[in-house]
C-alpha cells in the first residue's frame, strides 16, 4: 500500500460548462489550475510513483473552515490531477476499479491519499482505517 500524507487544502473540481461540441468541459484556469500545478509540484517532491496496476484509490480529506464542500468534487479534482500529470491513463472504472473517500472537520487542512495495489491491501486499509488516518 502506498500512502501519501500532504498538509494541503484540496479544492473542489469546478462545475462543468458546455463546450462547443456540446460536451461538458472543466476549465483549468484560475484557482483550480493553480491548485493543480502547485499540488503536482508537491506530489512530485514526495517521490510518489503510481503503480501501473492497482486495485483501489482511497482519499481522506481533513477540512478546516466552515464551508460544506462536496467530497465527490474533491475526489474529481484528484482524479483530474492524476490524469493531467500522467499518473493514470484515464479516470474511468477500467483504470480505477474501486474508489473510497471520507471527509471530516479538522483544525487544519490535510489530505491522505492511499493506493492499494490489490484487494488484500484494500481490506487491510478498511479494517484499520483509523490507524492509517491519525
Amino acid at each position: 500500500m502506498i500512502i501519501v500524507d500532504l498538509p494541503i487544502k484540496v479544492v473542489s473540481k469546478p462545475r462543468g460548462k458546455k463546450g462547443k461540441a456540446g460536451n461538458i468541459t472543466h476549465y483549468k484556469n484560475g484557482s483550480y489550475g493553480e491548485w493543480q500545478q502547485q499540488t503536482a509540484r508537491i506530489l512530485r517532491g514526495t517521490g510518489f510513483q503510481m503503480p501501473e496496476k492497482f486495485y483501489c484509490l482511497s482519499f481522506r480529506f481533513f477540512i478546516a473552515g466552515r464551508g460544506r464542500p462536496d467530497v465527490d468534487n474533491r475526489v474529481g479534482a484528484w482524479q483530474d490531477l492524476l490524469k493531467e500529470y500522467n499518473y493514470i491513463k484515464d479516470d474511468n472504472y477500467l483504470e480505477i476499479p474501486e474508489i473510497h473517500a471520507k471527509a471530516s472537520r479538522a483544525s487544519r487542512d490535510r489530505f491522505i491519499f492511499f493506493v492499494c495495489e490489490d484487494q488484500a491491501e484494500w481490506h487491510e486499509l478498511i479494517l484499520n482505517y483509523d490507524k492509517y488516518t491519525k
